[in-house]
């Protein structure tokens, strides 16, 4: 698995093993990153299910169809963030999508601008890809700036885009392209 260079955190895949780093991220960050995300069942919040899911995780980074990052604190061990880059499709469109969060008690202090330029260089410059695509529900600011800052071009308006918090719900759409292309 990929271990990506950054000064404050380790960012590598996830194994079996990390689990129970996973799942305490989960469950600290519980209601803060329910407003973005899908509704999750109590089965998302058990050690067993992170267990499975992580090897999933291995699986799809070795096939390289996925690359679920996570940020490692380098004093703590504990697990501050997720950077994922899903659905790549290779041939001629060299594409995929990019998602992410953050630990509550590490927002606003550009720590998320730098894991995903530690992260956005290695899918350019090692995966090859030629454009990663992101988006944000309407009122998600911090999101919205942090793609603005990373380069991130807006192209787009989607309604009724991805089921958020249970609803159906619009989402602005953006891409960067890999400037070695």
């Amino acid at each position: 698995m990929p271990v990506l260079s950054h000064p404050d955190c380790i960012i590598t895949v996830l194994g079996p093993e990390h689990a129970q780093q996973a799942l305490d991220y989960q469950l600290n960050n519980r209601h803060h990153l329910a407003q973005w995300e899908p509704q999750r069942s109590s089965a998302y919040y058990q050690l067993a299910t992170w267990q499975t899911l992580l090897q999933q995780q291995q699986h799809l980074c070795a096939s390289q169809q996925a690359f679920h990052f996570s940020a490692l604190d380098k004093g703590s061990g504990k697990m501050v963030a997720s950077i994922n880059f899903s659905h790549i499709i290779r041939g001629v469109f060299q594409s995929c999508h990019l998602g992410y969060s953050i630990d509550q008690g590490h927002q606003g202090q550009g720590l998320m601008s730098s894991l995903c330029q530690t992260t956005l260089a290695f899918m350019f410059e090692q995966q090859d890809l030629h454009r990663i695509m992101a988006s944000h529900v309407t009122e998600n600011t911090r999101s919205k700036q942090l793609l603005l800052k990373l380069g991130f071009e807006a192209e787009g308006f989607a309604r009724d885009y991805l089921k958020v918090a249970g609803q159906w719900r619009d989402h602005y759409l953006y891409s960067l392209l890999n400037p070695a292309h």
